[in-house]
C-alpha cells in the first residue's frame, strides 16, 4: 500500500514540475524545428487539405510466437499507425 502511495506521489510530482527549455543558442546548438521561432507563418487550421495516404499493403509478419500472420488479419480492418526502424 505504501509503495502505491509513493508511486502516485512521484507521478503527481513529475506532472507538477515545469519543464525548463534549454538555451541551445548559447552552446551553439540548433533546436529541432518547432522548439523555437519558425521562419514562416503557420497556415490557419482547416485552410488546407492533407492528401490521402492510400490503403496499406497486406504484408506477412511474424507474431510474438514466431507464427506467420497477415497484417489485415492481425488488425481486423482497424486503423493502425505502423512504423518500422531499419538500422
Amino acid at each position: 500500500m505504501l509503495t502505491r502511495a509513493i508511486r502516485a506521489l512521484l507521478t503527481l510530482t513529475l506532472f507538477a514540475v515545469p519543464v525548463a527549455q534549454a538555451d541551445t543558442t548559447a552552446a551553439g546548438l540548433t533546436a529541432a524545428p518547432g522548439y523555437g521561432e519558425l521562419g514562416y507563418e503557420l497556415p490557419k487550421i482547416g485552410s488546407y487539405q492533407l492528401p490521402s495516404l492510400g490503403r496499406a499493403h497486406d504484408g506477412e509478419v511474424l507474431d510474438t510466437q514466431g507464427r506467420r500472420q497477415h497484417l489485415y488479419e492481425l488488425f481486423d480492418q482497424k486503423y493502425v499507425l505502423l512504423a518500422t526502424a531499419v538500422p
